[in-house]
Order: C-alpha cells, then sequence, then structure tokens
C-alpha cells in the first residue's frame, strides 16, 4: 500500500511540475552582444559651436530595448581644467523612433541649457543599454563643445559671408549673457559743510556704494572708481546681507571727486568676470545727494535666432540696448 501511495504521489508531482513548465516558461539568459553599432549622433563627435541649448541624440542600427538611465553622465570641462561631472544635469533619457519607426534612439534632455565656451563630454558606459534584447558591451563616449564666436566679429563683412555661405540666418543663434545686478544706489557728500552755520566745520567727501545682485553665480563685487576717463581707485565691495535668491554689497569711499563714475565687477567661484556695468554718477546741486536705479530686462539669457531678430527690429534694438556687444556671443545649429 505505501508503494502505491508513494508512486500516486510521484506522478502528482511530476504532473504538477510539468504544468509549471507550460504556464511559466523557462527564463533564457541572453548574452552580451558587441555587434550593435552607432549609426550617427548630435552632436557629432568632436562637433565645435553646439547651441547651449542642444538636445542630444544617439541612434544604432537595431532596437533599443532598455537604458540605465542612473549610469550614463555628462561632464564638463572650462578652459584647460579638468572634467567635472555635471550632476543632475540630465532630465531625461528617452527612446524614440527614427523616420522609419524604429525604436533605436536615444533622445537625452537636460535640466538647463548648457554652459557657453565649454567643453562637453557624454559618457554611455557599457551594461547600460540593452540593444536587441543583448546587453551593449562597449564604453560609448561623445565629446563636443560649446565654444562661440563673438558678434562683432560676425557681423563684420568677412566672417558674415563666410558663415552665410554655410548657414541660414535661422540657423545663427545669437546668445545674449545674463545679468545679475538689479539695483545700485549711491549716497554722496560733497567735501565743505552741510548746512549754513557758521559755526559748521567743513569735512572730508564721503561715499556710500550699495548694490543688490542676484545670489545664483555671484561670488563677489568690485568697484573701479573712474574720474575724466581714467580709473580712479579699485576696491573690493563687503556683503552686507545674503539670501537664497539675492545678495547686498556695500561699500564707503572718501575724498572722492565732484564729479565721477563707477564701474561695478562681478565675479563668478572662478574669479571670471560675469558682468560688468558703468554707473554714471552726475553732480548734484546739494551737499548731499543720493541717486538709485533699478535694473530691468527683457533680452538677459536669452536665445534668438539672427532671423528671429532681423524679423523683428524693436527685439533687435533691444538686445543692443540692454547689452554691449563685446559679450554678444553667436553659435551655430546642424545643418
Amino acid at each position: 500500500m505505501k508503494k502505491k501511495h508513494w508512486s500516486k504521489i510521484s506522478i502528482i508531482l511530476m504532473l504538477f511540475i510539468l504544468s509549471l513548465s507550460t504556464v511559466f516558461p523557462p527564463v533564457k539568459l541572453v548574452g552580451a552582444s558587441n555587434d550593435a553599432k552607432l549609426v550617427t549622433s548630435y552632436p557629432k563627435q568632436n562637433a565645435e559651436f553646439v547651441p547651449i541649448s542642444t538636445q542630444v541624440t544617439i541612434q544604432f542600427d537595431n532596437t533599443v530595448f532598455f537604458v540605465n538611465k542612473t549610469l550614463i553622465k555628462l561632464y564638463s570641462q572650462r578652459r584647460q581644467a579638468a572634467f567635472v561631472e555635471e550632476k543632475n544635469s540630465i532630465k531625461d533619457i528617452e527612446i524614440i523612433e527614427d523616420a522609419q519607426g524604429r525604436k533605436n534612439t536615444l533622445l537625452i534632455t537636460f535640466n538647463e541649457n548648457l554652459k557657453i565656451d565649454h567643453n562637453y563630454r557624454l559618457q554611455v558606459p557599457k551594461n547600460s543599454l540593452s540593444i536587441s534584447q543583448r546587453l551593449f558591451r562597449n564604453d560609448l563616449t561623445l565629446n563636443f563643445s560649446t565654444s562661440s564666436y563673438k558678434f562683432e566679429e560676425v557681423m563684420s563683412g568677412t566672417v558674415t559671408k563666410k558663415m552665410l555661405a554655410d548657414y541660414a540666418p535661422r540657423q545663427i543663434q545669437i546668445v545674449t549673457p545674463k545679468k545679475y545686478i538689479e539695483t545700485i544706489d549711491v549716497i554722496h557728500k560733497k567735501s565743505g559743510t552741510i548746512s549754513k552755520n557758521e559755526k559748521e566745520k567743513a569735512t572730508n567727501a564721503v561715499t556710500n556704494i550699495d548694490i543688490t545682485t542676484k545670489a545664483i553665480d555671484v561670488e563677489s563685487a568690485r568697484v573701479v572708481v573712474w574720474v575724466n576717463n581714467r580709473a580712479h581707485s579699485t576696491t573690493d565691495m563687503m556683503v552686507l546681507e545674503k539670501t537664497t535668491t539675492k545678495q547686498t554689497y556695500h561699500l564707503g569711499l572718501a575724498d572722492l571727486p565732484e564729479t565721477f563714475d563707477i564701474q561695478i565687477i562681478l565675479y563668478n567661484q572662478f574669479s571670471e568676470t560675469i558682468e560688468s556695468k558703468m554707473f554714471k554718477v552726475p553732480e548734484g546741486g546739494n551737499p548731499v545727494f543720493n541717486i538709485k536705479e533699478t535694473f530691468k530686462y527683457k533680452t538677459d539669457g536669452k536665445i534668438y535666432s539672427l532671423y528671429e531678430l532681423m524679423a523683428n527690429p524693436n527685439l533687435f534694438n533691444d538686445v543692443l540696448l540692454e547689452h554691449d556687444t563685446f559679450p554678444l556671443k553667436v553659435q551655430l545649429e546642424e545643418k
């Protein structure tokens, strides 16, 4: 009886196992492959003058089934410094279709515009992609730069002719610099007396300068005093107040002449000039006078095509009024 009992149990277990194999078919382990090939990319390898608003596309010759977004990294390099990872710069990585409807292309978008005049390196390490159901076992590195032309040189005769021979005005992008200075407030006491009291003694000239700036990117501020178109003195400003969005710098100066102008220069963490503004201080009629100005811009930190500016003369005029031509940069869209 026991043998029959166990034989029945054995038969039932065997049938159960066979049924499992039909309901849950065995998982097929797929090996790695180096056969998949890169067809094209935007930007191209080692491309220059890539627009800072660019999105990266990488097209393969087979279907992309899966991408591990956490493994793909973007690095940047300023001048001759080392490459540094741009953490949290990648907004999303999508698998999109090509013109024939095949899902074989990666679309990489960024949280904000890239930095102008920087070298970039996008690294797609091996095993971060599954192409044709096989792991892509090649390291892929895409190098490009956001180099630029100066607006002044582009608008000169020789460069304009050469550029327009290859690019239409819609493909020529004008990049305006960001503006950081929000207010400048100058209080100036002239040398001499303040009141008409004959007993008051004459005192020296005293000047107070306050500026308010955006907090982002601004590391320090400096004031250059100009007298008769010559630099009179250069002084670093002190921080008065800082918040997450704004910061205020202040400075006191003595014995400035009756008429002078000031130049405010802002620097980033790399001691690079990020804004420079001349501020005229006309001679006031009173012994103590105050001049304060608030600055608002329509075109700071924007990107316009040359066609867009030509088609809208008022916009072109705003750009030229709000910015010196020297910091205006020009980049080119891929043809």
